[in-house]
């Protein structure tokens, strides 16, 4: 969706809906979330050239997803930690918690201290 936003930002309202309740409460309302994508670390996902992502790690009603964007200026890590939602009206669905940025070659930036060193260790 983001790499089909528009001048709207409709692609970005799209991956906003997949935010979870806690994640929009910090990052919205949704023109603060698309400056927010359109500006810094977030913004190669508006225009990468290609893309690797492993599948998710599940435990319990977290997942947790390495993503890495490449363009021809940059290269990045990010994870996404989803979140199986619990309460109506989003219950039983996987929603975005955190996009973290981990910069390629080892330095942890944005990265919440639960999240493991073997996960960081693949990108």
């Amino acid at each position: 969706a983001l790499r089909n936003n528009d001048a709207a930002d409709n692609g970005i309202a799209v991956v906003y809906r997949f935010a979870s309740p806690t994640n929009r409460a910090q990052t919205g309302p949704l023109p603060r979330f698309a400056n927010m994508i359109k500006r810094g670390p977030y913004a190669l996902m508006l225009n990468y050239e290609s893309l690797e992502f492993d599948e998710a790690e599940i435990v319990g009603n977290q997942a947790r997803v390495r993503v890495v964007l490449v363009n021809q200026y940059q290269k990045l890590g990010y994870f996404f930690i989803l979140t199986r939602q619990t309460e109506a009206p989003y219950k039983d669905c996987w929603m975005t918690d955190i996009v973290g940025v981990v910069q390629i070659g080892g330095t942890l930036a944005l990265a919440p201290a639960s999240t493991s060193q073997s996960f960081y260790a693949k990108l």
